[in-house]
C-alpha cells in the first residue's frame, strides 16, 4: 500500500511538471547530560566510556527541547514487586517533561548466579512490570552491567538508579560507574523501610504462623515441604494458642462483669448519700450525739436509751421522705437531773458497823441490797 501511494504521488507530481519532494528523516540525537542539556551534534560516538566522557566535556550546553522525547532506562530484579519499586519508576517517568521509560529486568539464570534465589520467576517479574502504568517498555534478559552498545541499541539517553554504589555481582566496582563518568546517569531516591529482602525477612520471622495459616486454608504439609514432626509441633502450638486466647477472653469478660457488679452498689450508695433523706438523718444523728456528749456513765445510759429510740425512729419511711428538719425542729432529749448529794461509801459502811456492834448482829440491808436478798429468798422457797 505504501508503494502504491508513492507511485500515485510521483504520477501526480509528474503531471504537474514538478519533481517529487523527498522527505528526509531527522534522526534524534541522544542527550548526554541531564544537568547541562548537552547533546551530540554529529559524528560517530566514541566507543570507550573515557573517550565519550572527554567528548562530552568539550561540547557546548544547549537548551533541552521540552517536546523532544527523552528515553530513560531503569533496571533491576523487581522480585516481589512492591510500592518501593513503583515509586522509583514513577520518579524515572517524571525526570523530563516527555519521558519514554524503558525498564530492564534480569532473567533467572543471571539473577540466581549473581544475587541469589528469587521468589518470582523471570516471566512473573516481566509481567509485573508490564502492568505498571509508569513503564512504557520492558526489556527482558537485561544485562547485569550496562554497556555503550546496549545504550546505542535501545537509543537510551539516560540511566536512572539510586546513587549508592551497586557492587553486588562484581569484583567490588560500581556497575553504574561508567555511566556516571559519561554524564548520562540520573539519581533516584530509595523508599526507606521497604525492600524485597525486608519482605522475605518478615515471612521468615513468622514462619510458623504462615505454615499454620496455609494449613488452616486446606494446604497440606507435603505441599509446603513440612515434615511430620514439624507439622505435629505446629498443631500442638496452635492448640495451646487457641486455649490461651479463650482464657484471656474469659479473664476479660470476668473482669468486666466484676467491675460492673461492684460499680452498681457503689453508685447506689453514692446516690443514697446525696439524697435529702440521708442528709436529714445525718443532721439529726449529729444533734443527738451532741446532746449525749460529756455525760458520765449513769446519766449517759439514761440519755442514750431515749436517744437510741429517737435515732431508730429517724429511719422510718416518714422521716426519710419528709424534708430535712433543722436543729430547732428536733425536740430535746429529757435527761434526769443527777442527785444533789451522793453519800460516800465509807460513811455508809461505818454506820452499819456501829449498829452491828450495839445489837450483836449486822445492820439490816437497805435499798438495793435488801431487794436482792428478798429476791434470793423467794428463789430458795421455790
Amino acid at each position: 500500500s505504501h508503494n502504491r501511494e508513492m507511485v500515485q504521488k510521483k504520477a501526480a507530481t509528474k503531471a504537474r511538471g514538478k519533481k517529487p519532494a523527498v522527505k528526509q528523516e531527522v534522526k534524534e540525537e541522544p542527550v548526554d547530560n541531564v544537568s547541562t542539556g548537552k547533546r551530540k551534534t554529529g559524528g560517530s560516538q566514541p566507543s570507550s566510556p573515557s573517550k565519550r566522557a572527554a567528548a562530552t566535556k568539550n561540547e557546548k550546553p544547549v537548551a533541552l527541547d521540552p517536546n523532544r522525547v527523552v528515553r530513560v532506562y531503569a533496571d533491576g530484579i523487581f522480585d516481589l514487586t512492591h510500592f518501593g519499586h513503583f515509586r522509583m519508576l514513577e520518579q524515572c517517568k517524571h525526570i523530563f517533561p516527555n519521558t519514554y521509560l524503558l525498564v530492564g529486568c534480569c532473567n533467572d539464570e543471571t539473577t540466581h548466579k549473581l544475587k541469589g534465589k528469587t521468589v518470582f520467576t523471570d516471566v512473573e517479574r516481566y509481567e509485573s512490570l508490564r502492568h505498571c502504568k509508569w513503564v512504557d517498555e520492558v526489556i527482558p534478559d537485561a544485562p547485569w552491567e550496562i554497556t555503550v552498545d546496549f545504550l546505542d541499541k535501545h537509543k537510551i539517553d539516560f540511566v536512572a538508579h539510586d546513587d549508592a554504589p551497586y557492587t553486588q555481582g562484581t569484583s567490588g566496582n560500581d556497575v553504574y560507574a561508567p555511566i556516571k563518568a559519561m554524564g548520562r546517569f540520573v539519581a533516584t531516591q530509595r523508599t526507606e523501610g521497604i525492600s524485597t529482602s525486608d519482605l522475605i525477612n518478615r515471612i521468615l520471622i513468622d514462619y510458623d504462623q504462615y505454615i499454620l495459616r496455609n494449613l488452616s486454608r486446606g494446604m497440606s504439609a507435603k505441599d509446603m515441604h513440612v515434615g511430620f514432626l514439624k507439622e505435629q509441633e505446629l498443631a500442638l502450638k496452635n492448640k495451646f494458642g487457641e486455649a490461651k486466647t479463650k482464657v484471656n477472653k474469659w479473664k476479660g469478660e470476668t473482669t468486666t462483669a466484676i467491675n460492673k457488679a461492684w460499680k452498681a452498689p457503689v453508685e447506689k450508695i453514692h446516690d443514697f448519700k446525696a439524697s435529702p433523706g440521708y442528709q436529714k438523718i445525718r443532721g439529726q444523728a449529729s444533734h443527738l450525739l451532741e446532746e449525749t456528749t460529756g455525760l458520765d456513765l449513769d446519766h449517759w445510759k439514761v440519755a442514750s436509751s431515749a436517744a437510741r429510740r429517737k435515732f431508730l425512729g429517724l429511719f422510718s419511711r416518714k422521716n426519710i421522705t419528709e424534708p430535712m428538719a433543722t436543729t430547732s425542729d428536733i425536740p430535746p432529749v429529757s435527761i434526769p437531773e443527777p442527785p444533789t448529794t451522793i453519800p460516800a461509801a465509807t460513811s455508809v459502811v461505818a454506820a452499819s458497823k456501829a449498829k452491828g456492834k450495839g445489837k450483836g448482829k449486822a445492820p439490816p440491808a437497805t435499798g438495793g441490797i435488801a431487794k436482792a436478798k428478798a429476791k434470793g429468798k423467794g428463789r430458795a422457797r421455790r
